[in-house]
C-alpha cells in the first residue's frame, strides 16, 4: 500500500486526474460522464468529484452566407449530412471537411433544444474547436415543421427557375440552329 495520508494520495490522485482529463479531452472531445468511468480507478472514484475535470465541452459555429454572417457560441453538437451519409460533429473533434447536400441541418446549444438550418448545400469546415459553414443562403429556425415548410417552398422555386431556364437554354439553342442554317444556306 502506499504511504501518505488521505490528504496527499487525495491531492496526487487529483493531479493525475485533471492531468489525463485535459489529455483525453484534447484528444477525443468526449463529454466527462462518457470517459469518467474509463479513466478514474475505482478507489480514486470515492475521494474525487467531477470538479477536477474542467475543460470545454463546446465549440463555436460560424455560420457565413453572402448576406450574413453568425457566430454562435457554447454549441455542444452539430448533425449534418454529406454524400455519404448523416455525421455529427462534437467539441474537440479531429481536423473536418466535407459538403453538406442540399436540406436541414441541426445544431444544439449548451442547455438548449434543437436549431435547424436549412441549407442549398454547403462546405464544413471543423478546425481549433470551430465548425465554419459556408453557404449561398441559409434559414435558421427552432421549429422543425416551419423550417421544413420553408425548404420545401425554397427548393420548389429553385425547381421551378431551373425548369426555366432549361427551357430558355432549349429556345436560344434552336434559333442558333436556325440562323446557322440560314447562313449555311444563303452562302
Amino acid at each position: 500500500m502506499r504511504s501518505g495520508s488521505i490528504e496527499e494520495r487525495e491531492a496526487r490522485s487529483s493531479r493525475w486526474v485533471r492531468a489525463e482529463c485535459a489529455r483525453i479531452g484534447r484528444e477525443s472531445g468526449r463529454r466527462i460522464a462518457e470517459y469518467w468511468k474509463q479513466v478514474v480507478p475505482k478507489p480514486v472514484k470515492s475521494l474525487l468529484s467531477l470538479k477536477h475535470c474542467e475543460f470545454m465541452s463546446t465549440f463555436v459555429l460560424n455560420l457565413q452566407s453572402s448576406d450574413q454572417f453568425e457566430r454562435i457560441e457554447d454549441v455542444e453538437s452539430f448533425v449534418g449530412e454529406d454524400a455519404s451519409g448523416s455525421f455529427g460533429l462534437r467539441a474537440y473533434h479531429e481536423r473536418f471537411m466535407t459538403t453538406l447536400v442540399f436540406g436541414l441541418a441541426r445544431y444544439r446549444r449548451e442547455g438548449e433544444s434543437w436549431q435547424y438550418l436549412a441549407l442549398p448545400g454547403a462546405l464544413v469546415y471543423f478546425v481549433d474547436n470551430q465548425l465554419f459553414i459556408n453557404t449561398r443562403r441559409y434559414i435558421r429556425d427552432s421549429d422543425y415543421n416551419r423550417i421544413s415548410e420553408a425548404l420545401t417552398e425554397q427548393l420548389l422555386k429553385e425547381e421551378e427557375t431551373l425548369a426555366s431556364l432549361k427551357q430558355n437554354l432549349r429556345r436560344l439553342e434552336e434559333e442558333m440552329l436556325k440562323r446557322l442554317l440560314e447562313i449555311e444556306r444563303g452562302t
